[in-house]
């Protein structure tokens, strides 16, 4: 790949850099994104659901996490 033997450069200059440039091919265009026109407002789901017991077996859980991290810790620190 070397076309010749490297030159001596002059101390305080600095060599010039070999450029190394390659053509890129071009880039296919993108498909365009999907509209929503065919889309009514009776067809979109609501999901306004608050979740019923969701929230308070998240609740219950994060509690008994915290319940189990005191226990751990408390074993712990006796050890």
């Amino acid at each position: 790949m070397a076309k010749g033997p490297a030159k001596k450069v002059a101390p305080g200059k600095t060599a010039p850099l070999p450029k190394a440039t390659v053509k890129l091919q071009a880039a296919p265009s993108l498909p365009k994104a999907p509209t929503l026109s065919g889309v009514t407002a009776s067809s979109v789901i609501d999901d306004d659901d608050d979740g019923g017991l969701i929230t308070p077996i998240a609740i219950l859980a994060f509690i008994v996490c915290l319940v189990l991290l005191a226990i751990e810790l408390m074993t712990f620190l006796q050890a």
